[in-house]
């Protein structure tokens, strides 16, 4: 190289290397399916994942309660209980026989793929405790390929 006053003024070709090609993962993602899904309730729904859970029902009226869920909203209808290594707090999903619910409480024995359904009254809710389908609607992982 020359240089004039530290800038490059030419450059010459020395020598070249010629490497064979290696096989390498560049980088890992999840390759993200959008599905439609209808329901009986709310018409056609949008996901990108399906889960089998085992759902439960629950209320704000137990002993040590306090009303509010673990992100601080009201426990009722809508609102469920999450473990958020599987379903993110704030996801919204849809559940088969219960219908939209949004991630808001985290719940002491909820572990793994068990969901809490929230009911402002949960004796008069129409779910006992049962396998079923859910649907994320919301959420994508930051490393999904669209």
């Amino acid at each position: 190289m020359i240089h004039w006053y530290d800038e490059i003024i030419d450059k010459q070709l020395v020598d070249t290397k010629t490497k064979n090609p290696t096989t390498e993962v560049i980088s890992k993602g999840v390759k993200i399916v959008w599905n439609l899904y209808s329901t009986p309730d709310v018409g056609r729904v949008k996901y990108w994942r399906k889960l089998r859970v085992w759902a439960t029902k629950y209320d704000a009226n137990c002993i040590g309660c306090t009303g509010r869920t673990y992100s601080g909203t009201e426990v009722k209808k809508g609102v469920c209980a999450t473990d958020p290594r599987v379903i993110p707090l704030g996801t919204n999903f849809y559940v088969d026989g219960y219908g939209l619910c949004r991630a808001e409480d985290i719940g002491g024995a909820i572990k793994g793929n068990d969901v809490d359904l929230g009911f402002v009254d949960a004796s008069k809710g129409n779910w006992g405790a049962a396998y079923t389908d859910v649907y994320l609607l919301t959420n994508i992982p930051e490393d999904a390929v669209e």
